[in-house]
């Protein structure tokens, strides 16, 4: 079974480099944490006893994962948590479900049970806003993909504050994480949306999903003039994203005025290796093989720490156990 490792939360935060998704990863990270301290503990082992019923070589973790989510659903804890669900806080704790899911090859049914378990109780007492399971790999194409623009597209108000600064520096792992992100989509678009399958309800879904990503990035990020920085556009312009996202981009994808200070930042060092805050290479779109072009990437910008963004080296944890 293939592992993939979307959330490295130590890897992630160790080299952390973006302010606008420490929420994310604080809620990840709460998600994660062990449930033997939990004082509703004893609350949550008859209910998995129950859930996680077939022998196997891998019950503890089953059992372990059961109960943490038993324990992040809410049913069991006397403050009622579940009453304050937001759709963002849904989508998160799907995120960590489904990462889990895969990291530890946990079965479809043990997660379907412990929400079926939430969805009876909150029923029972008539609350309207109920977090539902989202089984991902039946409701989209390359889930994992699906998961980061969405990331993304959630907080694209937030990058579009970054972009639209006034500061007289240039983020270059703000680049990268955005030409990454592009890279993903126009690779889901080609290869699912060019010609929708209405029958095909994962395909329709992927594309769905794929139509609210480029609202969102049309409405916060494309089309605007910024002082540091030219958002190439989603459609097939390569020349535009090549100007941003080829290797030699850092240049080319600015604004005149900020191109001219950026040579001194491109200097090679005493014995020619890359500074450590250069953007690293980018791979181009017309690249097939997305899983090689994207860990040279990553490879790059982890070894050099400060180059390396959050979602790279999530990229880079997705794509190093698919490849």
């Amino acid at each position: 079974m293939i592992q993939l490792i979307i959330f490295d939360i130590i890897l992630i935060n160790k080299y952390f480099m973006y302010d606008f998704l420490n929420d994310i990863w604080k809620r990840y990270d709460n998600f994660d944490k062990p449930v033997e301290n939990d004082r509703h503990y004893n609350k949550y082992i008859p209910v998995c006893d129950l859930i996680v019923t077939k022998p196997n070589e891998n019950i503890d973790n089953h059992k372990n994962f059961c109960m943490k989510l038993v324990r992040n659903l809410g049913r069991y804890s006397p403050t009622f948590e579940f009453l304050n669900f937001t759709p963002e806080d849904c989508t998160d704790l799907n995120n960590w479900v489904y990462n889990s899911m895969k990291k530890y090859d946990i079965p479809d049914n043990i997660s379907v049970k412990c929400f079926q378990d939430y969805i009876d109780f909150v029923s029972k007492i008539n609350v309207k806003t109920i977090c539902p399971y989202y089984p991902y790999d039946d409701m989209y194409e390359e889930p994992i993909n699906i998961i980061i623009l969405k990331i993304f597209e959630s907080n694209m108000n937030i990058i579009q504050k970054i972009v639209d600064g006034t500061y007289d520096y240039i983020n270059f792992p703000l680049i990268t994480y955005i030409c990454e992100c592009i890279k993903i989509y126009k690779k889901m678009y080609r290869q699912y949306c060019r010609i929708v399958d209405a029958d095909n309800a994962k395909r329709k879904g992927t594309c769905d999903m794929l139509y609210i990503f480029k609202k969102a990035y049309n409405s916060f990020l494309f089309g605007k003039i910024y002082k540091n920085y030219k958002i190439p556009s989603l459609d097939n312009d390569e020349e535009e994203y090549l100007s941003m996202c080829q290797p030699d981009a850092p240049k080319l994808a600015l604004t005149k005025e900020m191109a001219e200070k950026i040579p001194a930042l491109q200097d090679a060092t005493q014995d020619g290796e890359r500074k450590s805050d250069d953007i690293p290479p980018i791979s181009t779109v017309a690249d097939e093989n997305q899983g090689s072009s994207i860990s040279r990437t990553v490879s790059t910008a982890v070894g050099t720490m400060a180059g390396a963004s959050s979602i790279i080296a999530l990229l880079y944890k997705v794509t190093q156990n698919c490849i």
